[in-house]
Parts: C-alpha cells; structure tokens; sequence
C-alpha cells in the first residue's frame, strides 16, 4: 500500500491539512482509517475545530468527533481541538469507542462551554472511550466541556453485549472548566489516574474531580483501580466512588487505591467532600485535604 512509505509515523500535514479548514473532523477521520500501526502526529501548535456531533457512518448515539481506530498513537504535538459550538446536549471531540491500544498524547481539547448554542443536557465530553482496552491519555490539556473532561464507559455491541473498559491510563494531564465532571467512569477493570490536576469542576452535579458511577447495577461497575498523586482544586466535589445512589453499589466495585492525592477545596461549596466511597476493599492512605467540608465520608461497603 502507498501508505506504508510513510514509515511508523504519519504526519497530517502530508495529506494537506497544515492549518484549519474551519471543519477539520472528515479528513482527520480519514486519515485515521489509514493510521492503523501508526503515530499520527499534528502540525505543532495549530487549532483544528472538530463536529463533536459528526459520525460518518458509524452510529454512536449522538456522539461524534475524531472516531479513534484501534492500535494508533495519536501526537497532538502541542496542537488545539477545538469543538464547534453546537446546540447538541451530546459532543465528544475524541470518540474511542469499543477500541484497543490507542494513546492520545501531548495537546490541548477545548470545549464550548462559553460559547454553546443551547441550554440543555451535560453530556459534552473531551474525550469519551466505550468499552475500550489498553487506552492511555498522557499529556493532554482538556478545559472548558459543556460535561465531562474524559467519559469513560461501556459499548453494547450488535449482540447487546456490555464490554467494560479494561487497562486505562490517565496520567499527567491538566482537566479544567468543565460544567460537570473532570473524570466520569461508568465501567472499568484495571484503571490508574496519576499525576492529574484537575481544578475549577463545577456549573451542574455532580462536580466532582472524579466521580466513580455505574449506571447499570448488572452489568456496569468498577474494580482494580488506582488514584495517585493527583492535584485537585476548586472542584465541588472530589472523588467519588458510587456515592449515595444505592442501586450503583454492587459487590464488583471494588479494590481500590486513593494514594497521595492533594485536595484543596473551596470552603464555602455547599458538598465539598475530597472523598466519598461506597464499595468494597478501599484503601485511603496519605492524601492531604486543605479547606474542604469533609474529608473521607463512607456510606456502605466493606
């Protein structure tokens, strides 16, 4: 294949697009399809706007973007994605959506939290990944999302099967602004979220830093996980682990390690809890907790 010339590295700018077309989500789609293997690499320091509604012909519930294949790298190389403002309750500029081996790294996602179109809904994510496996986000600014920074779930497939996200990373990003959440996890094994800073989460519940909350008690939970030496400030909320919805506590939550985090909460929030869990075999050990309303609340669990 015409491909393979280019070697293990792709740079978009070999396929014409060196600075934005206002509408930059198709042709990157494009190119990605041809990524597989591959380091997908931007123009360092450009902004490319990105239809956080636009599926081409995959359909994804509403939820568009960069449709993410599997075993690529995708280099941001200092780069901007930007969403274009919409009316829609429902974006992601990022989709990885029943994928593996993918990394995303080095850049900026930005959100139209000051520029949306409509009034509704909370569901307009920077990065969502549905049922993915062996996912790490390193490096990456993401700010200003009418919902979420990151989505992380389950993908129901042509079966109706449920497939839990395995083996994510999260590490040494900066997650701001966003009106709901820094980090949503619905389903996870294996997960880690180390040297974060996530500050300034609030606009609609629950604002929290990160907030741990299958949706569906039979087949959506968390185990295995691990948060470590994050800094988190001026959140609403802290981490939350299946906090008082009894329905989203199952005995699969489980197994989980908060280690070494910083939080620091502005006092007159009405919740300002740094740490609530409801599940089992938690450890809480050396986090630091500066101006917030309490520090570790327990609901149920062992």
């Amino acid at each position: 294949s015409w491909i393979a010339e280019f070697g293990d590295v792709i740079d978009v700018v070999d396929f014409g697009l060196m600075e934005t077309t206002g509408d930059d989500t198709l042709i990157l789609n494009d190119i990605l399809r041809l990524s597989e293997n591959k380091t997908l690499v931007f123009p360092e320091g450009k902004d490319f706007y990105i239809n956080g509604t636009e599926q081409g012909e995959v359909m994804l519930g509403g939820y568009g973007g960069i449709l993410t294949p599997s075993n690529v790298t995708i280099d941001l190389n200092k780069s901007n994605l930007k969403v274009i403002p919409t009316v829609s309750s429902k974006y992601s500029v990022i989709h990885i959506a029943n994928q593996s081996n993918v990394v995303i790294k080095n850049g900026e996602i930005t959100g139209d939290r000051d520029s949306h179109l409509g009034t509704g809904g909370e569901w307009g994510f920077g990065i969502r990944i549905a049922g993915g496996s062996n996912i790490t986000i390193d490096n990456v600014r993401i700010s200003s999302m009418w919902g979420d920074g990151i989505y992380l779930g389950t993908y129901k497939n042509t079966q109706n099967d449920t497939i839990v996200s395995k083996s994510v990373k999260i590490i040494n990003n900066n997650i701001e602004y966003c009106r709901r959440q820094g980090i949503t996890v619905t389903g996870v094994e294996d997960f880690l979220a180390e040297n974060n800073t996530i500050r300034n989460i609030y606009g609609t519940s629950p604002q929290a830093a990160m907030d741990f909350e299958p949706n569906i008690a039979e087949t959506e939970y968390y185990k295995d996980v691990r948060i470590i030496n994050n800094n988190i400030e001026g959140c609403q909320q802290g981490i939350l682990m299946g906090i008082a919805v009894t329905g989203r506590y199952i005995g699969n939550n489980k197994n989980v390690l908060i280690k070494g985090n910083i939080f620091k909460n502005t006092p007159e929030y009405e919740i300002g809890r740094a740490i609530a869990v409801s599940c089992d075999e938690v450890i809480v050990d050396s986090n630091i907790a500066m101006n917030c309303n309490t520090f570790v609340h327990t609901q149920f669990g062992k």
